[in-house]
């Protein structure tokens, strides 16, 4: 009996405190976070340096691939200068003394000029085939070359062939010296007509001086500066 009262008592307990909990309120604060708005943030990236592109300058040459194209070739430039050893003497200007003497005021059997040249060098295989012991055997070549002299509507007013020995200055391909001789012919040059010589009177029965253009030959020496 006394268990039974126990149990009892026990029971009662247990119901009435689980009756005590279940009417308990729990309030949880709820916390509104209010929207946010992050700006957009531009983040400038670090300036990368550019080199500054510089425009190729060309090498500097000389000669034919800075010279100038006659009838779709391209020549060099070269110096030259010509003995004329043709029969007759190139005269510009003649008169008549008082004496009726045939007079020459003006000849021009050396001729100085620019003329366009033209090579091809045939060159040592080896540095120890040098040039008199004055250069390496890689910086010089010899071979034949031709030249002429433009005149107005592509009308060549001189040519002339040869041979020419070439050495290159500086370490430069391009850049050379050469030096050439050879035979030139102009195939118009005034001269004297027949029968009117220098020094000499006129022919009989006549009054002015004659001159006729005909074809002279010469010797040449040129300077051109490509290889």
């Amino acid at each position: 009996m006394k268990v039974l009262c126990s149990l009892l008592i026990v029971l009662t307990y247990c119901i009435t405190s689980s009756q005590q909990v279940s009417a308990l309120e729990f309030v949880v604060p709820v916390v509104v976070v209010p929207d946010v708005v992050v700006p957009d943030v531009v983040v400038p990236l670090p300036a990368v340096a550019v080199p500054a592109q510089v425009p190729i300058q060309p090498k500097p040459s000389y000669g034919s691939s800075q010279g100038r194209n006659f009838a779709g070739i391209n020549f060099g430039v070269g110096i030259s200068l010509t003995r004329d050893t043709g029969s007759h003497d190139r005269v510009e200007t003649a008169f008549i003394d008082e004496n009726n003497i045939v007079r020459v005021s003006k000849n021009q059997n050396d001729i100085a000029r620019i003329m366009l040249e033209s090579h091809y060098f045939f060159e040592p295989r080896t540095s120890d085939f040098s040039f008199m012991g004055l250069t390496k055997g890689i910086n010089w070549g010899h071979g034949p070359f031709i030249s002429l002299q433009p005149g107005t509507d592509e009308i060549i007013e001189a040519i002339g062939i040869g041979w020419m020995v070439g050495f290159r200055r500086g370490g430069d391909d391009n850049s050379s010296l050469n030096l050439g001789i050879g035979y030139i012919i102009d195939p118009s040059v005034q001269v004297l007509g027949d029968g009117i010589n220098e020094n000499m009177p006129l022919p009989q029965g006549e009054s002015q001086i004659r001159f006729k253009d005909t074809s002279q030959s010469g010797i040449m020496f040129i300077a051109s500066f490509t290889f």
